[in-house]
């Protein structure tokens, strides 16, 4: 198997160290727990000025599947991605034996026509839009997009860490994401898109992060009006008292700020 082949697993929380030894004990020489590498000092920005009297209404993509970074055709991603009897079977169907491919195509075009909604509905003269590319996206199709419809948007450096953009806009708005990771640990409550288009659930895959505990400390509105709401009230509501304990299982944030440093040592 390929887990044989590697030469060292560096871990972001300490539950991932528990998993291996329930799971794999023979490769706990191997493990490290170094924290979340995208909560280390040299990431994490301090937020900063909004000279913009608009409010900045972040967007967090998640659609990697139907946007790839390649520009892949969407009919090799379906062909690549589905179940083929006698082939092995791709990570993310784990425990999720009744879903297929399409499931997948199904949720992220749910959650981009949530976003689209939200983006049509925000008015222009009151709000500023700025996407967050998913590193598996394409964003140059994101600028594309932005040009041809005239939004009043804008996509986000590539070079910045996630909390240096997240830290320049008032509101973030996602789907389930590991970002909530990052989000949660400045002290930024987002908007979780999950629960807005309830046939959605039927389509979720057990291992994934639709399915991620730290939403249980997330707000998770139940329709498009709710956010809309939610965005001109100006205030996300705060659920996320007790999530110390997920941060640290899942992110290891007491020591997270020197994941960097402790990479390199483990290297």
């Amino acid at each position: 198997p390929w887990h044989k082949t590697i030469a060292m697993y560096l871990l972001w929380g300490f539950n991932h160290l528990k998993s291996f030894q329930k799971h794999y004990p023979a490769y706990l020489d191997k493990c490290k727990v170094v924290g979340h590498p995208r909560l280390a000092d040299a990431c994490v920005a301090p937020p900063r000025s909004k000279s913009d009297s608009k409010m900045v209404i972040g967007f967090a993509t998640r659609f990697s599947f139907i946007n790839a970074f390649d520009r892949r055709f969407l009919y090799s991603q379906i062909y690549g991605g589905m179940k083929v009897k006698g082939e092995p079977v791709h990570a993310f169907f784990e425990n999720s034996e009744n879903h297929d491919v399409e499931d997948i195509v199904y949720t992220e075009a749910v959650d981009t026509r949530v976003f689209f909604s939200l983006m049509r509905a925000l008015d222009p003269e009151k709000y500023v839009l700025s996407i967050r590319v998913h590193p598996r996206e394409n964003k140059e199709r994101w600028l594309d997009f932005i040009r041809k419809y005239d939004l009043n948007a804008v996509v986000s450096k590539w070079d910045d860490p996630f909390s240096v953009w997240s830290r320049s806009v008032d509101i973030v708005v996602s789907p389930p994401s590991t970002s909530f990771y990052d989000l949660l640990s400045c002290g930024i409550n987002p908007i979780c898109i999950r629960d807005v288009v309830p046939p959605r659930e039927n389509h979720v895959f057990t291992e994934s992060d639709d399915n991620n505990p730290i939403l249980d400390y997330v707000y998770r509105p139940k329709s498009v009006d709710e956010i809309l709401e939610t965005i001109n009230s100006g205030k996300v509501p705060d659920l996320s008292k007790g999530v110390e304990k997920i941060l640290e299982a899942q992110a290891g944030i007491s020591i997270a700020k020197n994941s960097i440093s402790n990479i390199t040592t483990a290297l």
